[in-house]
């Protein structure tokens, strides 16, 4: 009877392990002995984890350690059957954060092997001497929500992603802070070619915030807070389609705010960031981009960029009107609130991101490095984007 049960599924192309399964690891009870499907008999180690899980399996980690390892995605998911890593504090589901401590011995948190399809939900990783995510070989469709990706006490000089060739790694990044990296926040070596960036805070990295490229096309880079980076806050070389760039805060980076640098660029759409007291230009647009470009610069704020607003160099295809605020706009720009005051004048609208879950639900602020940043609500929800309106377009 089994020699027919298997030749049943061999025939069908079945697997004896066709259906998801859900596991559980706990670095402070759980056992890797035990068989890993309950809350009560949870694995102890993610290494255990990795090991033993296939397309489609959800693995909860319980937020009762720190987790003193290297996650190793081993497995590769599929569009409709992702391998779903996620934390939680109390109960599966609540998406509270469990760490992943690098130790300053540990080259990364998160170490990517060929595979596909892989999701990573409230996590943070920190303390790695190299990178928080290292791909080791091509990897497309990982996603990462609500995580931070943090330098930590590492004193080498890492990168908050980094790739060992050009493989075609395309994140999607929602509801995360990539910070104080010694680089750039995103990207290093074939940079890195995001599906999509929203809600997200990238602030305080010393090179650029968010670093792009890689020919391929991008998605949208929308709703993020990109502040205080030692280069420019976006920097976008070689590519072939980039869909938009709306709704982002890029303050007080030393380079420009939102900077082309080169490669063959398709259709660009830059519209309603409030960019603000960069040290270079607001939107730097080189020379260097070659090829058919279509870009569109319509409804942005700017305000005290070093070198000017806006560098065409002949390359925009079409500025739509813009606004220059000018003086002090701001109720309080050193608190990170950009809503504007009296002086900002009529007819201005500022859209100012809040990462999703970036903010204590109850709370109208959230301190991060010692900034008070206003989610403006009582509670902070899924997708809360604070809009200040005085007139509007």
């Amino acid at each position: 009877m089994k020699k027919v049960l298997l030749f049943i599924l061999v025939l069908f192309g079945l697997s004896a392990k066709a259906v998801a399964t859900t596991y559980y690891v706990d670095g402070a009870s759980g056992s890797d002995g035990n068989a890993g499907t309950s809350t009560g008999a949870a694995w102890k180690t993610l290494t255990k984890a990795s090991t033993s899980t296939t397309a489609g399996d959800t693995i909860y980690v319980k937020a009762s350690a720190t987790y003193n390892e290297i996650l190793i995605f081993r497995s590769t998911g599929t569009a409709s059957s992702p391998v779903r890593w996620e934390g939680y504090t109390t109960t599966p589901g609540d998406r509270g954060r469990v760490t992943i401590e690098g130790g300053n011995t540990r080259a990364s948190c998160v170490q990517i092997n060929n595979c596909n399809y892989n999701m990573l939900l409230n996590f943070v990783l920190q303390g790695a001497t190299t990178q928080a995510i290292n791909y080791a070989a091509q990897a497309t469709n990982i996603y990462l929500f609500n995580c931070r990706l943090l330098k930590g006490s590492a004193t080498g000089s890492p990168a908050s992603f980094s790739s060992s060739g050009f493989g075609d790694f395309n994140p999607t990044i929602v509801g995360c802070q990539i910070s104080s990296f010694t680089g750039p926040g995103t990207g290093t070596g074939a940079k890195v070619n995001p599906d999509r960036v929203e809600f997200s805070i990238i602030n305080n990295n010393t090179g650029d915030g968010l670093s792009i490229g890689g020919y391929r096309s991008l998605g949208p880079v929308r709703n993020n807070w990109i502040y205080g980076n030692g280069g420019d806050g976006i920097d976008i070389s070689a590519f072939t389609a980039i869909e938009d760039f709306a709704h982002n805060t890029i303050h007080g980076n030393s380079g420009d705010g939102l900077r082309f640098d080169g490669g063959s660029h398709g259709y660009v759409g830059i519209s309603n960031n409030l960019i603000t007291s960069n040290g270079g230009y607001g939107i730097n647009v080189l020379n260097a981009i070659s090829g058919t470009t279509f870009l569109t610069v319509d409804k942005n704020f700017f305000h005290s960029n070093t070198s000017g607003e806006i560098n065409n160099t002949g390359r925009v295809t079409q500025i739509f009107p813009n606004v220059t605020l000018t003086g002090s706009p701001y109720t309080s720009a050193a608190a990170y609130d950009f809503s504007l005051n009296s002086t900002a004048g009529a007819g201005a609208e500022v859209v100012d991101a809040m990462p999703y879950n970036a903010w204590p639900s109850g709370t109208a602020t959230n301190s991060i490095d010692g900034g008070a940043h206003t989610n403006g609500s009582s509670a902070a929800s899924a997708a809360t984007v604070m809009t200040i309106s005085v007139g509007g377009f």
